[in-house]
């Protein structure tokens, strides 16, 4: 930390760390099972009013209390970190069942510091550092037949994690007339069924559900489309008529 100036900022006061609220952040890594941080949190802090303060830095570490502070591990960075002249930062990755203890400094144009702030200790949940995590089960809904410009409604919102939570839905059709964008993320889509040869087509789609750690189940469901029956009907008639036109000898 840089030296005091007496002259400038000795009168600088410490600012008041505390705690916001807890959030839910994840990190994933992948090695056969993924495994997740869940820890992460909000610190605030108030501004120190004396003059020329351009910025603060937040000071972090494991295993004891007070000074040197240099943890290291959060996806924000390595401590300190320079926030810039906000009183709040959101910090991820922090490893389960460990003590942290933090403290947040003022500084100047010149990079001189106040002293440390009051130090603010916390202590993330979980059952270790890390701990496994149970992957999503995807669920594309029963299989449906409805009839050709009929509204077809496919619904994923019954898949499931135990643990994290769904991050996001991804449905992809694989076979049949092309009804849905590329990819289209969303748990609930819509879309008109196309007319259809005669016979009917089936098409398929496949829901992919990624969970907060990165883990992903696939599901697919079928739509069988049947086509209209007065129009199959009237084509039926046409192919059966016969013309003639002239006979010759």
């Amino acid at each position: 930390m840089p030296t005091m100036d007496p002259d400038h900022v000795i009168s600088y006061k410490s600012c008041n760390l505390i705690l916001l609220y807890i959030i839910c952040s994840a990190l994933s890594f992948s090695y056969f099972i993924p495994v997740c941080y869940s820890a992460g949190i909000t610190l605030a802090w108030d501004s120190n009013h004396e003059p020329g303060v351009s910025g603060y830095r937040l000071y972090f570490k494991t295993g004891s209390s007070g000074p040197p502070y240099d943890g290291v591990g959060i996806l924000e960075g390595d401590s300190p970190i320079d926030v810039g002249n906000i009183l709040k930062i959101n910090l991820n990755g922090l490893n389960a069942q460990t003590k942290y203890y933090f403290s947040v400094t003022a500084y100047n144009a010149n990079g001189l510091e106040s002293r440390f702030s009051k130090e603010l200790i916390y202590e993330t949940a979980g059952d270790g550092p890390p701990y496994d995590n149970l992957g999503p089960t995807a669920d594309a809904g029963e299989n449906q037949t409805v009839m050709e410009k009929d509204t077809v409604i496919l619904d994923g919102s019954k898949s499931s994690d135990p643990d994290d939570g769904i991050l996001s839905y991804q449905w992809t059709q694989t076979e049949g007339p092309q009804v849905l964008p590329e990819k289209t993320f969303a748990a609930r889509i819509v879309f008109t069924a196309p007319t259809v040869k005669e016979g009917g087509e089936d098409l398929t789609f496949t829901l992919t559900v990624t969970d907060l750690c990165g883990q992903m189940s696939m599901d697919a469901v079928v739509i069988h489309i049947k086509p209209d029956s007065k129009r199959s009907e009237s084509n039926k008639q046409n192919d059966d008529e016969c013309f003639v036109e002239s006979i010759s000898n």
